[in-house]
């Protein structure tokens, strides 16, 4: 039994990849409805609905986080969204995937690329292809990656001070260059958010000349959740994920999760972090009327390092609307059909707890901005029914004492609304 958090700019993989559905209700698209941002707006009172309820309805999230990773875009020869250093040229000559890729000639030539998109102590992979077309012996491409915030560089296993490859290439055929990496904490990279940089550059041989293509970097998931929603209950969402095919169409072959269906949200948890650039959540059979989801979260949680010895309080918050004026008494109606919730978190932390003090600072209030922005709380990840959607509520203090614990920590986190009983 542990609690989970899912806080940030950028918890939600919806908010920076690419999502895309099949066919959609025209009436909840914009101007009158969310469209598919309104699914990680962090807000759970619009619903966004799909156009047919026949089952196979889905939402499809490329997590990618680079920029043509294919480089099948170029302007003026050179791919777009890459800086480049010598001689850099988008060809046609041999691709891994799709119909381009880039070549570098000439030692010391290189290509990168920053991606801003990447919170602080997340995991990710990248995945590179390169190959030496000449050069002889000693060519090779070396691929390397830099947290922009901290200066440090990726060795293959740690963030390390001095510039270092984390890959390297020197085969006369496609090869790949993957490797996971545990991004730096909120604590060293100084905040939320930080940026890496990927560079691949060749050096050695002699008048060397490599192709590079599909270069991505995409975050690892461990957590489904669905807030506010008219799914039928019979109908349990379905999680997949497809292998990295490049510039290619996915193919869903992998089920990573059945998730149960209760109201007014859920969730699922994987057994572990799964690195995957393609996920899928779709509808196995078919609902009633459209089914509809106002907020759908992948995202990686963090474990609270704080055994779950503590107390929690949860109560319901009921919504109230007048809808006409009337003299004398008014009447009241609720505006949402289920009660949003109120969580509270009440800690003391032993003595030696810092880092569990720290964490809990630095990911439920720091990461969220006190209530500035929403997060993802599951105060038990054995009980099913309980994940909420929310912003923290009051501001909070802590008490230090003498033998060094940790007192009266109450932290506070108010639902997000559900959508209307119209709705």
């Amino acid at each position: 039994m542990s609690a989970r958090i899912l806080s940030g700019q950028y918890f939600n993989l919806l908010s920076r990849g690419v999502v895309s559905s099949s066919a959609l209700d025209p009436l909840y698209l914009p101007p009158g409805g969310p469209g598919l941002p309104g699914l990680a707006d962090g807000k759970q009172s619009k619903l966004l609905k799909f156009g047919t309820f026949a089952g196979g309805e889905n939402v499809v999230v490329d997590g990618n986080l680079f920029q043509n990773s294919s480089f099948e875009q170029a302007t003026g020869g050179i791919p777009t969204f890459w800086t480049p250093t010598g001689t850099v040229a988008q060809v046609s000559s041999a691709s891994q995937s799709g119909t381009y890729s880039c070549q570098l000639t000439g030692s010391g030539s290189s290509i990168a690329q920053i991606t801003q998109l990447v919170e602080s102590g997340d995991k990710v992979q990248v995945d590179c292809w390169a190959e030496i077309t000449a050069g002889g012996v000693g060519a090779t491409v070396s691929f390397y990656l830099q947290n922009i915030y901290t200066k440090n560089w990726w060795n293959g296993s740690a963030w390390q001070a001095g510039q270092v490859a984390f890959a390297t290439v020197t085969a006369g055929t496609w090869t790949p260059a993957l490797s996971q990496v545990p991004v730096e904490s909120f604590a060293a990279c100084g905040g939320d958010v930080t940026a890496l940089q990927l560079t691949a550059a060749l050096s050695g041989g002699t008048s060397p000349v490599a192709l590079v293509d599909d270069c991505y970097i995409y975050p690892a998931v461990d957590t489904c959740f669905i807030g506010g929603h008219s799914i039928d209950p019979g109908v349990n969402p379905v999680l997949k994920t497809a292998a990295n095919a490049g510039a290619g169409a996915p193919t869903f072959s992998t089920t990573q999760l059945t998730l149960g269906n209760l109201q007014p949200s859920f969730y699922g948890i994987l057994g572990a972090p799964v690195y995957s650039r393609w996920w899928q959540l779709s509808l196995p059979v078919a609902n009633v009327a459209e089914a509809g989801i106002a907020e759908l979260v992948l995202g990686l949680s963090k474990v609270l390092l704080q055994t779950q010895d503590y107390d929690w309080d949860i109560g319901p918050l009921h919504d109230m609307v007048d809808l006409a004026a009337r003299s004398g008494e008014p009447y009241t109606y609720p505006y949402s059909v289920f009660e949003r919730r109120l969580v509270t978190l009440l800690f003391t932390f032993a003595k030696g707890g810092l880092p569990a003090f720290a964490q809990v600072r630095d990911e439920l209030d720091r990461r969220s901005k006190g209530k500035g922005m929403p997060l993802l709380l599951i105060p038990d990840d054995t009980d099913p029914a309980i994940a909420v959607l929310c912003r923290q509520t009051t501001k909070w203090k802590a008490k230090r004492t003498l033998n060094a614990l940790w007192k009266g920590v109450s932290l506070a986190f108010e639902e997000v609304p559900f959508p209307g009983s119209g709705q």
